[in-house]
């Protein structure tokens, strides 16, 4: 660990070495306006350019007139600085000027003999400007003028040739001005040199933007892509659109490449770019280093950079350059506290031996150093260029190398769960089979329980009709699986006395039926008890509710007396659907005379008595005839049922089941059945 952190001044050395070899050249500067480069052999290997730096003559609120020969006639003026600001240099008073206005400069260079053809290099300077040579106008940006609304801002990197035949001095004159920026003036190095030199510099800057904004783009691109395809981590999104944002910078400042593709572009949008890709690219830099390394990250601290820049990303855009200007020096203040928490973050991650938080920590200490580079450079402390673009560019090359590890342990790591899940799926297939027998088996078992179960019920449901001559009794039993919750059951006792009894356990299936043997057996104990049918019902209430109330379960039914030689019937119906009574010129629809079997023990009942002479038929069923339901969703009901009785009347009990069955049928049409259905027809001969 110690001998990576001794490492990482070499690398920043290595990185920054091309400017701090320029820094570290003795050139002359200028003093009281003029810049003397007579002994300077201009064009060689060791001096290619000079930085035409030092005391240039300043005329605060003038356009001064550009011509060398007009020089004597211009008013006295001030001595400034180049590179500088103007508004952090005083007049003789001792006065600051002001940031807003216009202003000139002037400077004269006295050249070397024998020299070579000359341009000059001029850079973003002020917010619009108007460059002349010994009285000639060669460069411009934007529209130079006195007032805000005449001025037309703009800023962009120029190399232009000095045209003219050189004699012994240059007369440089800049008209400046800005109304609108929260600094003004030369505020970067104008560079004198020779021609074929500028010109190689300048294609060497603009291709290597060039070459730096397609890496960015389309690592971008391809981060994106990757997120789109997979969006379970977000950490490639985070990165991709920090890589387009900082790409835009790229041609967006310097020698703002963006202008060779839209020649017309607005300058406030260029502008805005150059400041969201740190404003917004700085709120995405530190999703991405969450996203990363989440354990070692702080939810507070997120939140911070959250609600600190989103807010002024949004300000950059819908306001004026006057105005989201101003909140730059709180952003890098932000910016810079997110550097020194990001170093913490990948230290606690090389401490915890995170993967790839090494390689993380070289590219993001590079990076960073060209951030804080990029920062002073902008507050006016450095005169270096920008060079976040290129320290982003090594981070994305060190991020590349820790992506390619993690996609190589993840391709092998695939690769391994993949030959185990090979293994496990022919495994498991030996076990499904397995398995699939043992159901197999089981389902065997099963339906041969069933089929037991279901004759052992159809058997119980038998009635004997041999002692049964004054009654015609039909009885219609359908189960809504192999058993059903259904029971009934006919005896005749000594005197002649029918008893008939219909129950609907609540519930269907294996469950439903089980229940029925218990009241099966119940019935058996009380079906030759006498008395009247109420009280019948009351004991069989009283028995199974102190039996089976434990297991939560209720059911409906109908204790039902027929006395022939009497010609009447006495019934008591616990809950149980109304019966129906036809008679050759009626139909009576008989309804329930107390509460359901098995909520309470001393539930109490009713008996009713009717006549029941020869040719007339009674009809009982359990609710599983009417409460069945179409695929409409639209229920049979009892009025279908009744009307379908009404219409048979007069036919045989079987004639007349049949039709009821058949009408129950048609309306459910390919719906299946929801219930079990039981119907006892009963005729007096």
């Amino acid at each position: 660990m110690l001998h990576f952190l001794r490492q990482i001044p070499v690398y920043i050395f290595l990185f920054l070495f091309p400017v701090l070899e320029l820094l570290s050249v003795d050139l002359p500067i200028a003093k009281s306006g003029i810049l003397d480069l007579s002994g300077i052999q201009i064009g060689k290997e060791e001096i290619a350019y000079i930085p035409l730096d030092g005391e240039w003559k300043f005329y605060w609120n003038e356009f001064i007139d550009p011509d060398p020969g007009a020089h004597h006639l211009l008013p006295s003026g001030e001595y400034i600085q180049v590179p500088s600001q103007w508004q952090k240099e005083r007049d003789r008073s001792g006065n600051l000027f002001p940031t807003h206005g216009y202003a000139s400069y002037s400077l004269k260079v006295i050249l070397p003999p024998n020299c070579p053809r000359l341009s000059i290099t001029m850079s973003d300077t002020g917010m619009a400007y108007s460059l002349f040579i010994n009285g000639v106008l060669h460069a411009y940006n934007g529209r130079v003028a006195k007032t805000k609304e005449e001025m037309k801002i703009k800023q962009r990197y120029r190399t232009f040739r000095i045209e003219e035949k050189l004699e012994k001095e240059l007369y440089i004159v800049v008209h400046n001005s800005n109304f609108h920026y929260y600094k003004s003036g030369i505020w970067q190095s104008l560079k004198l040199g020779e021609t074929e030199t500028l010109d190689r510099i300048q294609f060497q800057n603009y291709a290597l933007d060039l070459i730096i904004f397609s890496a960015l783009f389309i690592m971008g691109l391809y981060h994106t892509g990757l997120y789109i395809h997979r969006r379970v981590d977000r950490s490639p999104l985070y990165f991709g659109v920090f890589c387009i944002l900082v790409a835009l910078r790229t041609v967006s400042i310097k020698e703002r490449l963006i202008y060779e593709l839209i020649e017309d572009l607005p300058f406030y949008i260029v502008h805005k770019i150059e400041y969201l890709s740190v404003y917004f690219g700085g709120f995405v830099f530190m999703e991405y280093i969450h996203s990363i390394f989440p354990e070692e990250g702080s939810g507070k601290i997120r939140q911070f950079f959250r609600y600190t820049l989103i807010p002024n990303s949004i300000l950059v855009v819908v306001a004026t350059m006057s105005v989201y200007s101003k909140t730059l020096i709180m952003v890098q203040i932000i910016i810079i506290f997110g550097i020194g928490y990001t170093l913490y973050l990948i230290l606690s991650a090389i401490s915890k031996e995170r993967q790839g938080a090494k390689s993380f920590l070289i590219g993001l200490i590079v990076f960073f150093v060209t951030i804080v580079n990029d920062i002073l450079r902008t507050r006016g402390f450095l005169f270096t260029p920008f060079l976040a673009s290129y320290g982003l560019l090594f981070f994305v090359v060190s991020q590349a190398i820790v992506l390619s590890r993690r996609f190589a342990n993840a391709f092998v790591l695939s690769e391994n769960l993949s030959r185990e899940l090979q293994k496990l799926s022919e495994n498991l297939e030996v076990m499904v089979q397995d398995r699939n027998k043992e159901l197999n088996k089981t389902l065997d078992v099963l339906h041969k329980d069933l089929f037991y179960a279901k004759r052992i019920q159809t058997k119980s449901l038998n009635i004997d009709t041999t002692n049964m001559k004054e009654l015609n009794i039909l009885p219609f039993y359908s189960a809504m699986a192999e058993v059903g919750g259904d029971f009934y059951g006919v005896s005749r006792n000594h005197s002649g006395r029918y008893r008939i009894f219909l129950a609907d356990v609540t519930g269907h299936g294996i469950q439903a039926a089980l229940i029925t043997m218990a009241v099966k057996a119940l019935y058996e104990n009380i079906k030759n008890m006498e008395g009247e049918p109420s009280d019948v019902l009351e004991a069989f209430n009283s028995e199974f509710t102190e039996k089976y109330q434990s297991l939560n379960s209720l059911l409906t039914c109908i204790f039902l007396d027929i006395y022939p030689d009497k010609q009447t019937l006495s019934y008591a119906s616990a809950g149980h659907p109304a019966f129906v009574l036809l008679k050759e010129d009626r139909c009576e629809i008989l309804e329930r005379t107390g509460r359901m079997v098995g909520i309470t023990k001393n539930n109490s009942y009713s008996s009713n008595q009717l006549d029941f002479c020869p040719g007339d038929q009674i009809f009982l069923f359990t609710d599983g005839i009417f409460e069945q339901f179409n695929e409409n969703g639209e229920e049979y009901g009892e009025k279908r049922l009744y009307q379908e009785l009404m219409k048979s009347r007069g036919k045989s009990p079987d004639k007349i089941i049949k039709s009821m069955i058949e009408g129950l049928e048609a309306f459910l049409g390919e719906k299946q059945k929801q219930d079990d259905i039981t119907i006892l027809g009963i005729e007096y001969k």
